[in-house]
């Protein structure tokens, strides 16, 4: 039938979209998303085609992205990684220099990563 997604954009499932793979709650977690069911369910009620079409690309950012929780050197010095956004390639440091001051921003390709956090095991 067709119409408008939450993007504003023509629905992808009548423009380009003709294979119709399994989209889960652990993708939109993965990216970051609220999981409020209004806002990942598509207006057929099932969670949005693009949670699917997104995911390939935001996995492969996320791997090119230190985690939150890495000691990473930047220009200003030494510091812990308090957040990440993947796709526009940006972390925010918290520097230990200076502990009281807001963390700033930094391109992920601008800072070396010194240690990464201790993986934590499925018990």
């Amino acid at each position: 039938m067709g119409g408008l997604g939450a993007c504003g954009r023509p629905l992808c499932c009548t423009t380009f979209l003709s294979d119709f793979v399994q989209v889960s709650i652990k993708m939109a977690k993965e990216q970051n998303l609220s999981l409020n069911s209004g806002k990942i369910s598509g207006c057929c009620g099932r969670l949005m085609c693009c949670l699917q079409y997104e995911y390939s690309t935001y996995e492969e950012e996320t791997a090119k992205t230190p985690p939150v929780d890495s000691k990473v050197k930047t220009p200003d010095g030494v510091g812990i990684v308090t957040e990440i956004s993947p796709l526009a390639g940006n972390i925010k440091v918290r520097l230990d220099d200076h502990p009281d001051v807001a963390p700033k921003t930094y391109k992920r390709d601008d800072v070396k990563v010194l240690s990464r956090p201790e993986k934590k095991e499925d018990k």
